[in-house]
C-alpha cells in the first residue's frame, strides 16, 4: 500500500509523542514546565519548536479533511472536525483544577497531564483512512 497523507500525519504525531514523553518528562516531574523558568534565548527557542510542532496540524487538516467527507456534507464535516478540538480543550481546562489537587498544586505535572492529549491523537491517527490517490467521495 502506498503511503500518503496518513503517513505524514503519523510522523507528526510521533514527533509530538517523543517531545512530550521523552524530552519533557524528567522522572515524575515535567521538564518543560519545571526548567524553563527564565525568559531568555533558550526559552524562546523551545517555545518556537513546541509551538511549531503543536500547530503543525493546521497545515494538514485543510488537505486531509475534505477527502474524508462527501461533497454535500464536506463543509459541515470539516467544521465539526476543526472545532472538536476546542471542545476537548475546554474539557482539559475544566480538569486542570482536579489535576492541581491530584499533584498538590504543582503546575508542571498538571500541565504535562493535559498535554498527553497528543498521545491520544497519535493512537487515533493509526485508525484514520488513507486518502492518497483515491477519488473524492461524491
Amino acid at each position: 500500500m502506498e503511503e500518503g497523507n496518513r503517513s505524514l500525519t503519523r510522523g507528526q504525531w510521533l514527533v509530538l509523542a517523543a517531545a512530550f514523553l521523552g524530552w519533557m518528562f524528567d522522572g515524575v516531574e515535567i521538564g518543560l514546565f519545571r526548567y524553563l523558568t527564565e525568559f531568555n534565548a533558550w526559552f524562546l527557542f523551545v517555545v518556537f519548536v513546541v509551538g511549531g510542532i503543536t500547530a503543525a496540524f493546521y497545515g494538514w487538516l485543510p488537505l486531509y479533511l475534505p477527502e474524508l467527507f462527501p461533497t454535500r456534507i464536506r463543509a459541515t464535516g470539516q467544521g465539526l472536525s476543526f472545532n472538536f478540538g476546542r471542545i476537548l480543550a475546554a474539557g482539559g481546562t475544566l480538569c486542570l483544577g482536579l489535576f492541581f489537587d491530584v499533584f498538590g498544586s504543582d503546575y508542571g505535572p498538571a500541565m504535562g497531564t493535559v498535554a498527553l492529549i497528543y498521545v491520544v491523537g497519535m493512537v487515533v491517527i493509526w485508525f484514520a483512512p488513507e486518502t492518497k490517490g483515491q477519488p473524492l467521495p461524491d
